[in-house]
């Protein structure tokens, strides 16, 4: 089985408070597509109480 990840689109926003990550990429298994997935983060400080990841896949 060969498994390949195609990045389709990468933003990162930088504020300084926080860093937000947002990756939009395919998901193949055999060279055949299987998911387009998501990827949102938004990195915090470790004393600030905000801290999520969120993953969507689909």
């Amino acid at each position: 089985m060969l498994v390949g990840v195609n990045t389709k689109n990468m933003e990162i926003s930088v504020d300084e408070d926080q860093i937000g990550v947002k990756v939009a990429y395919e998901l193949d298994v055999n060279h055949e597509p299987m998911a387009d997935c998501r990827i949102n983060m938004s990195i915090v400080p470790r004393n600030s109480k905000g801290v999520s990841m969120q993953l969507d896949i689909r």
